[in-house]
């Protein structure tokens, strides 16, 4: 598959709602109800701009769609509490061992008020 620039996927979505308009409801599960909707593209389609393409979902639908099984694997793994790469468990604590005895740039210093 031909991976798209940011520029032709803003304009094919652009296209849809002047040619459509908005997503209104769900194909997916039919709700009327939910605060907005999304235009999706159907799995296994390729961007081009051809209505049957494309669907309107609901947010919990289209994310429901749009995930994979390696991002559903990380995120019941990090409701676990387990680290889903190979970077351990407190790869986000930053190594403060550098730090020690220095003084911050900014220590004492006044800001001035305008």
């Amino acid at each position: 598959m031909k991976s798209l620039d940011k520029n032709e996927y803003r304009y094919i979505h652009i296209w849809l709602r002047k040619t459509f308009g908005h997503a209104k409801r769900c194909e997916n599960c039919g709700t009327k109800k939910a605060e907005r909707y999304e235009w999706a593209l159907k799995r296994g389609c390729t961007y081009q701009r051809i209505r049957k393409l494309f669907k309107q979902l609901c947010p919990s639908c289209h994310r429901k769609q749009d995930i994979t099984p390696e991002a559903r694997k990380n995120m019941a793994l990090a409701k676990l509490g387990k680290p889903s790469n190979a970077r351990g468990k407190h790869w986000r604590i930053q190594d403060t061992s550098k730090m020690r005895g220095r003084v911050p740039w900014n220590k004492g210093k006044k800001i001035k008020k305008s």
